[in-house]
């Protein structure tokens, strides 16, 4: 259909570039597939030989499956990390001061 013809042109412009898409707190495979270039249905995928990336987080271990995916578990941060981690890429010392 009319979306299957929009992933296919949005492929064409991304596959020879190098781009990072990012897809958080993804819940069901079907929302993602739509940014998954250069992988086939038959499991034979050739999403290595690409320049892009997708980088999806979930809640859901083994959502998307092993045959195109790294997957990585981290811990949720604690209140105290998180505003550290926030602070620290905005330039400020954990202290809330900005850095001299």
């Amino acid at each position: 259909g009319e979306l299957e013809g929009m992933k296919e042109d949005l492929a064409r412009l991304l596959l020879a570039r190098r781009v990072l898409i990012c897809l958080d707190d993804v819940c069901r495979m079907e929302d993602a597939k739509w940014f998954l270039f250069g992988t086939r249905s038959d499991g034979d995928n050739s999403f290595e030989d690409t320049p892009h990336r997708v980088l999806i987080t979930t809640r859901i271990p083994g959502l998307v499956g092993p045959s195109i995916t790294h997957e990585v578990f981290v811990r949720i941060f604690s209140e105290h990390e998180a505003v550290k981690l926030l602070l620290t890429a905005a330039g400020r010392r954990p202290n809330g001061l900005p850095k001299t």
